[in-house]
């Protein structure tokens, strides 16, 4: 701000004093007609603008040099007249024409163009190769960017807070992501939005939810991460341990993911032996204890449990050689990663798969997390996601037609019971190939969804899977610190049916029916 104040002023006393010195030299010289201030003013106007009307000129030496050095100057100015008039075109002028052309298309803004912008940004053209993609704040000599199509993209030099106009008009979809890899930045972005914010749906911000900003829709790269692995890795039959070593917040997000998506009770249970510091974890978490074995030595249960192991885990050879799972290399820097899983093959003899976060080959390892799997348009926007969440929702409240939950639809739902609607879509696919035990590849296809319908419609004894929804459904609320109590309160988080299936009504049982019911209508 002193720069922006101190250039005019200097040059404006550079100014004065050369008016001064001119008049002085002139008017004391035979035949001068500069011979007062404003003459001099008037001078130094025509001359600086190139217009000479010759009424007046120097004719000392030093009036001469002073007039030689306005002729100069005048170039300077018009040239820095005519980069005003471009910047102000190429800045304000092209992009608003730009933007006045995309008005009726659908288009998805992007804060800056990145790797994850880039991967995001191919996934959805591939989804609708009809929409418009919009890249802010781009330079022209920047980063190398992936191929995207050059008909369906446009970089703008603005940031995208500074085209509200664009974004309020009522033609078109639009969508913004507010996409740095700094947070706050975003944050920054998303206060400035938040007039666009009163639309759900319309703004997704790259970080940890951020309650002042409640119109957004939140995503961050580890929890995308995590559900994709698991996703794509899930356990298969027999896997009874998962080794995660990092506690970072992938690894954290790892865990939850794992918590909410893993549930195989009654029919097998899996030990998560996590290495590294995870006393925060367990302090912010201190209600998974009603749902897991919490253990700080590998003790051995018939239920899932959360194994805290304070040793070092290259301590651990007993361990990782008897590991009949999977060892997960998951700190925050890739370099760990790659670093761990080569001294895990040079001196462990391991059985177990062993997977490596980050983008450094490891010849023994499976790599996960490359910014193409993370950075999709179903993990990111989680449309499929909400569709199947949906539907749970409205098969429960057909189901359950005297309760709260039931009196409100999807739109009303509060955003702790989205999440929870979310968190039982997400557990389809446990839930298909635990009606599919022979093919532990299943997925969510049409063939195999219709195959397990139709197991489900033939299975006779309910119970066990009517346990391991509850059980699925117990733990999200016992992750967020929900416990028991005889009546449903939201402020204290307490509710009734936290607690052991075989104590639940016998109506409240057949509720859970419903979850597994929607496998047929995917």
């Amino acid at each position: 701000m002193k720069k922006k104040v101190l250039y005019p002023m200097t040059a404006a006393l550079i100014y004065l004093l050369l008016l001064i010195l001119l008049m002085v030299s002139e008017r004391a010289q035979p035949g001068a007609n500069i011979t007062s201030f404003w003459d001099a003013v008037w001078y130094s106007f025509v001359t600086l603008t190139t217009v000479g009307y010759g009424d007046l000129y120097p004719v000392s030496a030093a009036g001469r040099v002073i007039g030689f050095i306005f002729v100069l100057l005048s170039a300077g100015i018009l040239a820095s007249l005519l980069y005003a008039v471009v910047s102000a075109a190429r800045g304000r002028w092209i992009p608003a024409v730009r933007l006045r052309l995309l008005q009726s298309d659908t288009c998805y803004l992007f804060s800056e163009e990145n790797d994850a912008a880039a991967c995001l940004a191919a996934d959805l053209l591939r989804e609708d190769p009809g929409c418009r993609i919009l890249f802010f704040e781009c330079n022209p000599a920047g980063q190398q960017r992936a191929a995207l199509p050059a008909g369906r993209v446009s970089r703008f030099p603005q940031k995208v807070t500074q085209v509200r106009r664009f974004l309020s008009s009522g033609r078109g979809g639009k969508t913004v992501f507010l996409i740095s890899p700094k947070e706050p930045q975003n944050y920054r972005d998303a206060k400035e939005l938040e007039s666009f914010l009163q639309h759900p749906g319309k703004v997704y911000i790259r970080g940890e939810e951020n309650p002042a900003l409640s119109g957004a829709v939140f995503f961050s790269d580890q929890a995308c991460c995590a559900r994709m692995y698991w996703h794509s890795y899930p356990l298969q039959p027999g896997e009874k341990s998962v080794v995660l070593i990092g506690d970072g917040a992938l690894a954290r997000a790892l865990l939850d993911q794992a918590i909410l998506a893993n549930c195989r009770i009654p029919f097998e249970a899996a030990t998560y032996h996590l290495f590294g510091n995870w006393d925060s974890y367990r302090s912010l978490h201190p209600q998974l204890a009603a749902v897991f074995g919490i253990w700080t030595d590998a003790a051995g249960s018939s239920h899932d449990a959360l194994v805290f192991h304070a040793e070092d885990w290259k301590d651990a050879h007993p361990l990782l050689e008897k590991t009949e799972g999977r060892i997960i290399f998951c700190a925050e820097h890739p370099s760990e990663n790659a670093d761990g899983a080569a001294l895990l093959a040079r001196y462990y003899a391991v059985r177990a798969a062993v997977y490596a976060a980050g983008g450094i080959p490891c010849a023994n390892a499976t790599l996960f997390g490359d910014p193409e799997e993370v950075f999709t348009k179903d993990l990111v926007l989680g449309s499929a996601l909400d569709e199947r969440a949906k539907r749970l929702h409205e098969a429960y409240r057909f189901r359950a037609q005297d309760t709260e939950a039931a009196m409100q639809t999807w739109e009303t739902l509060p955003a702790f019971l989205k999440a929870s609607n979310r968190a039982a879509a997400d557990h389809m696919l446990t839930k298909i190939r635990l009606l599919l035990p022979e093919n532990p590849k299943a997925g969510d296809g049409a063939e195999d969804l219709a195959l397990a319908a139709q197991r489900w419609a033939a299975v006779t004894d309910r119970e066990p899977f009517r346990l391991n929804e509850h059980e699925r459904w117990m733990r999200f609320l016992c992750l967020y610190n929900w416990r028991y109590g005889s009546v449903r309160d939201d402020k204290t988080r307490t509710h009734p049916y936290l607690t052991g299936y075989y104590d639940l009504p016998e109506e409240v049982r057949r509720r859970d029916d419903s979850a597994w019911e929607q496998i047929g209508s995917i």
